[in-house]
């Protein structure tokens, strides 16, 4: 078995200098094993020569909390650079170590970290900052601490959070966002009626949508069927990235509308009073009037999002269903199943907790998924879509996930604790390891069966995001 690491572009110019000083020639893509050798070896010394770590780290070494910060820091700016973390996040969780929990746990080892100890800055927390803020101190350290999963139980699971008011989170039914719509066309705001209408139909942010440009919406872009529907660029989201997201028929027909309205301004939604878009504070205020003219209760505007949230779509074998992991206000995460135009939506039996990942087997008659339970387990699972009765496939208190099922059938690949990859027949039997990272700071995400059902594709995130390759994984050997 062989591994083949595709570098990314912000890799590709250090290690051809690396291979061309060393005799070596690089053809696109470099054989991993030798050179992540000398890769792991070097950074080991170096931080032997540097002090800071011992002949057992990455093993079994606990760092002080203040090591532990410094690097969770230096993990989260790596994510920050690659896009999948907000800037105004790392400063967050910056601001919360600095302040609150460096003075408090700096010297002490994380295994020497309690409970009790977590719940007095918790309490004084509650004291000295508001309730939502002082979840947000608790989860920054639960983050460090879920960092370190492979080698300390995090106290902070033990702590009860505060109990935020989920009243002003809830998202509105459907009818109650018509009713807000039809009294903010006839309130004294031009903005806000399609502001609200665009956030319910394309799921997105009021800040993305009130700073829009007409430069950034292509209304003749067509989906697969031909129809015309429009599409928005927004060229920087909150997270730092780039992104598009089509529109509705009925969004597209509203922006129309809203053209004609604003006449020769380049702002999708501008300001009365200068070349600006509206602030959204005028939008929050008026939305806060038309709340009372409508006689509905007090809710943020940031809750209006569709009625069904959908991710991690998965198309049948026949091209003609998908199965996604929708969210709603009122039942949280579920499995569904939809016709491909989104018609004949219908919810997938599943137990109790929050389902994921679907994967369908090749006949179209059964779906497997990870399933998250109350006691924070996740496994995998398989649902009769004809019955609609589901079975474990694993268990234990790990952490499964992300299943994938080859195209005969006859073999299930799923991710351990995002470190290990296990492939077992789905007909039951042994579940044989195939492939695993010791390293506490190296996950494995979206793995994936290759077309000929030989080899497993999957990405591996350190400080870059890396695409890997089983080559030649004699899979289907019995262990």
């Amino acid at each position: 078995m062989t591994i083949e690491r595709w570098r990314t572009k912000k890799d590709a110019k250090r290690f051809r200098a690396r291979l061309v000083h060393q005799g070596a020639v690089i053809h696109g893509r470099v054989r991993n094993a030798e050179w992540q050798a000398l890769e792991d070896e070097a950074a080991l010394k170096k931080a032997r020569d540097q002090g800071t770590l011992g002949d057992d780290y990455g093993q079994n070494r606990i760092p002080t909390f203040a090591e532990a910060a410094k690097e969770y820091l230096a993990h989260c700016a790596a994510r920050v650079e690659q896009g999948d973390e907000a800037p105004r996040t790392y400063d967050a969780k910056a601001t919360h170590l600095e302040l609150v929990l460096l003075p408090r746990f700096g010297p002490q080892r994380l295994d020497e970290i309690t409970v009790d100890q977590v719940e007095v800055v918790k309490r004084w927390l509650y004291r000295n900052k508001s309730g939502p803020t002082a979840n947000r101190y608790l989860a920054t350290l639960s983050g460090l601490f879920k960092f370190y999963r492979r080698r300390v139980t995090s106290p902070v699971a033990g702590v009860t959070r505060y109990e935020e008011n989920t009243d002003a989170w809830q998202a509105p039914s459907r009818p109650t966002v018509e009713h807000i719509i039809g009294v903010a066309r006839q309130s004294g705001s031009r903005h806000l009626a399609p502001i609200v209408l665009l956030c319910f139909e394309i799921a997105a942010r009021i800040d993305e949508i009130r700073p829009l440009r007409w430069e950034a919406i292509d209304f003749d872009w067509c989906d697969r069927s031909g129809t015309r529907r429009g599409i928005i660029t927004w060229e920087r989201t909150k997270a730092g990235k780039r992104q598009t997201g089509p529109l509705s028929l009925r969004a597209r027909e509203e922006l129309l509308e809203q053209r004609m309205r604003v006449g020769n301004s380049d702002w999708c939604f501008p300001s009365p009073v200068q070349d600006a878009p509206i602030s959204y504070f005028a939008i929050n205020e008026a939305w806060h009037r038309v709340l009372v003219k409508a006689r509905v209760p007090p809710m943020r505007i940031h809750t209006i999002v569709p009625e069904i949230l959908a991710a991690y779509p998965a198309f049948s074998p026949d091209g003609t269903r998908v199965a996604f992991q929708g969210w709603t206000s009122d039942a949280g995460y579920r499995l569904y199943s939809a016709a491909i135009d989104g018609a004949g939506t219908t919810i997938i039996p599943t137990p109790e907790g929050s389902p994921g990942n679907a994967s369908w087997a090749p006949d179209g008659n059964a779906i497997y998924y990870q399933l998250d339970d109350s006691l924070s387990r996740r496994n995998i699972w398989m649902v009769d879509l004809e019955s609609g009765e589901s079975h474990q496939v694993t268990s234990g208190n790990v952490d499964d996930a992300h299943p994938a099922v080859t195209r005969d059938g006859e073999l299930l690949l799923f991710l351990r604790n995002h470190q290990e990859i296990y492939v077992m027949p789905t007909a039951g039997g042994t579940e044989r390891l195939v492939h695993s990272y010791s390293g506490y700071n190296q996950l494995i995400e979206l793995p994936s069966w290759s077309h000929d059902d030989t080899s497993i594709l999957f990405s591996l995130a350190r400080r870059t995001g890396d695409i890997f390759a089983i080559v030649g994984a004699d899979t289907r050997d019995p262990p």
